[in-house]
């Protein structure tokens, strides 16, 4: 469990999970790429099933019509009408065999459905032909009518059959479209044969339509013209200029021509005229209808068929394309993964590895290759290297601290003989090699008080207590000295100021917290410096002891770092206290409101990079809470009946007068921020709050 949580764990789990997530989503486009390809193939195969049913259906009708015309005729059967049927059943029978085959392997019901119905009809086919060849005439005109209904029957069944290969697909793009096209088209093929049919059975055998037969043929020629509707409604949609022109020329040969006579030889026969050359006129005038509707379907079955292949093309790139961006990741995640495992790990291993040795006294790997690197590898490996000189001459001076007396007796911490016997070498050190110091000086807040109060045994309980405070929360390499008294010295190699200051302001937070069993809280003031470059340690200390003067002045428990500039202090910030609590719910709410604003003014005024404007406005603002506060306080006071409330009134308007001299002192009403900081900290938190304050608590809780 150790492993897991170390950076080099945590790294690799990161880099195995994002390689995962790209490789499932390499992965899943592959899968849908090959999905799509598989689905394109279906597509074709079903096109390739479809095709033997549409070229079936091109003939069929053919065959449908001729027998028709031949059964109504009462003649025997002509060497060329011969001709004509066998060839039409031949095609028939060849294209039917090959489809409902196909249509085998992926719908076996759908395919014994076709097939028991085409057995039917090679059934009737015989029956026919034994008629036929009898020369018989009296069952002609029963059979007539089974056969056509029979025929046109099984023309809508495969019909339907094409359409179910449609709908199951779930054809794209245009093909569904298409597809829809092909079948108005093949039903629009079947009633116009239906209806001719009819007409010219009637013709062949010179007698008028009867009544059913009549019926009939309108409603061939009313669903001919419903299918034509939507046949126009779904070229407008496409905007196909070859179907267009291909359906135009459809419609005028048939809706032109063929129609006006068809319906015209209608009429003629219903009145029983003599019609000798009509048969022949509708004959001519037939073949170009249906030869343009042919025309029609071909064109169809051209543009699916193109439109089925650019979409295996397209679809088949998308899978070439989806296979190699598979691979890519795999080679990416790959590359990564042993990348970072040479350039980044094994390195970071070995670079441990000689902490760890370094950390037990042990010698440590040279490191060669790893310092060759020109990025953060080769950094942190010169790094180790001079921790290892640094560690190394930290156990010399450990050593020289167990042969002498150099702690201090009290706080168990480096007493100042240690500190002046050493100090010279750690400057020279440093100036040999650049090393970067920086020293913090820090001292107990009102330290003499703790004597006064509780004695001078409590006061080294503070001491001792503070000193291992201090030492708990500073590195190995830091140096901590009892200077002298209450005065403490850190001197930290290897460190700027801003990481003194950062380790200054830990100390004083963990004292801020600390309570001791008989002093209670004892704060300390810091002061912290950067060594310059050649800076003897008079100049240095003298430098880090004005930080702590101006910590101390500044209001006590405190950092503050000496530039060449100002000073940065921080934290210029007020921490509310237990003690400020008077147990009046309103009175708390409003100081702990004007330590709020007072922590704002401070911010705003005591930031280098502040605006005049902006303090002011922060003062502003709290002096205004101030005067409300004072207000409400002093009626408070007055009901609660507190001996002192009209002294505490009288500092008050001490307090708003030196206000008003504060903020008037200045042109343009505003006050500087070193004035007005004396007067926030000195006289209104420490001064008022903190001591007038207290007195009126016990008459004021509830």
């Amino acid at each position: 469990m150790q492993y897991f949580r170390t950076l080099q764990a945590k790294l690799s789990i990161f880099l195995l999970l994002t390689g995962l997530v790209l490789i499932i989503l390499s992965l899943y486009l592959l899968i849908g790429a090959w999905q799509e390809d598989q689905r394109s193939r279906n597509i074709m195969n079903k096109a390739r099933q479809a095709g033997y049913l549409f070229n079936a259906l091109k003939d069929l009708p053919f065959e449908r019509g001729r027998t028709n015309v031949v059964l109504s005729s009462g003649k025997p059967v002509s060497e060329r009408d011969r001709s004509f049927i066998d060839e039409r059943r031949r095609r028939v029978d060849e294209n039917i065999g090959k489809g409902i085959a196909l249509i085998g392997q992926n719908d076996p019901a759908l395919a014994e459905d076709l097939r028991r119905a085409y057995a039917d009809h090679l059934a009737l086919r015989k029956k026919i032909d034994a008629v036929l060849s009898a020369g018989s005439t009296a069952d002609r005109s029963e059979l007539r009518e089974i056969w056509f209904a029979q025929t046109s029957a099984f023309i809508r069944k495969i019909i339907r059959a094409f359409e179910i290969f449609g709908k199951r697909q779930d054809l794209p793009g245009h093909l569904a479209a298409h597809h829809r096209l092909m079948i108005y088209t093949l039903e629009f093929r079947d009633r116009i044969g239906q209806s001719a049919s009819i007409v010219t059975a009637a013709l062949s055998r010179n007698t008028p339509l009867t009544g059913n037969e009549y019926q009939s043929f309108l409603a061939n020629l009313s669903q001919a013209d419903y299918v034509w509707g939507k046949m126009e409604a779904e070229l407008q949609v496409l905007h196909e200029e070859a179907l267009q022109r291909q359906k135009s020329a459809v419609f005028e040969a048939y809706y032109g021509k063929y129609r006006p006579a068809l319906e015209e030889s209608i009429l003629l026969n219903r009145t029983q005229m003599a019609q000798p050359n009509r048969f022949k006129k509708l004959q001519n005038l037939s073949v170009p209808a249906f030869d343009s509707v042919f025309l029609l379907m071909e064109a169809y079955k051209k543009t699916v068929s193109a439109e089925i292949k650019d979409y295996r093309k397209k679809v088949a790139r998308q899978l070439v394309f989806a296979l190699f961006q598979f691979l890519i990741g795999v080679l990416l995640v790959s590359f990564t993964i042993a990348y970072f495992r040479i350039r980044l790990f094994r390195p970071l291993n070995r670079i441990i590895q000689a902490i760890k040795d370094i950390r037990s006294g042990k010698a440590a790997p040279t490191l060669g290759r790893e310092m060759q690197y020109a990025d953060e590898i080769g950094q942190l490996s010169a790094g180790v290297k001079l921790l290892e000189t640094t560690m190394a001459e930290e156990r010399h001076l450990r050593e020289l601290s167990e042969l002498r007396a150099v702690t201090d007796e009290l706080t168990g911490i480096y007493n100042r003989h240690y500190f002046d016997l050493n100090i010279g070498g750690i400057l020279e050190r440093a100036d040999r090699y650049g090393e970067t110091l920086s020293l913090v000086s820090f001292d107990l807040d009102a330290f003499k008080r703790v004597n006064d109060t509780w004695g001078h045994p409590a006061g080294d309980a503070v001491l001792a207590q503070s000193a291992r405070l201090a030492q708990s929360l500073v590195r190995s390499s830091d140096l901590l000295f009892r200077f002298g008294g209450e005065e403490f010295l850190l001197v930290m190699p290897h460190t700027p100021a801003a990481g003194a200051f950062a380790a200054a302001e830990k100390i004083r937070q963990a004292f801020e917290e600390y309570e001791h069993p008989e002093a209670g809280v004892v704060t300390a003031s810091f002061g912290v410096t950067e060594r310059k470059e050649k800076e003897s340690f008079n100049a240095w200390y003298a430098r880090t002891d004005r930080a702590l003067y101006a910590a101390k002045q500044s209001g006590r428990n405190r950092v503050v770092s000496a530039t060449d500039s100002l000073p940065l202090v921080s934290p210029v910030h007020l921490e509310w206290m237990p003690a400020w609590e008077s147990g009046h719910p309103q009175i708390d709410e409003q100081h702990r409101k004007l330590v709020d604003l007072a922590n704002s003014f401070l911010a705003a005024a005591l930031q280098p990079e502040s605006q005049p404007a902006d303090a002011m406005a922060a003062l502003e603002r709290l002096l205004e809470n101030l005067a409300r506060h004072f207000a409400y306080e002093e009626k408070l006071l007055s009901e609660a009946g507190y001996p002192g409330a009209a002294d505490h009134a009288a500092l008050h308007a001490r307090l708003l007068e030196k206000t008003r001299r504060l903020t008037e002192s200045h042109p343009g009403s505003e006050a500087k921020a070193t004035d007005c900081f004396s007067y926030v900290v000195n006289d209104v938190v420490i001064g008022h709050m903190l001591s007038e304050d207290r007195r009126f608590f016990p008459y004021v809780r509830p």
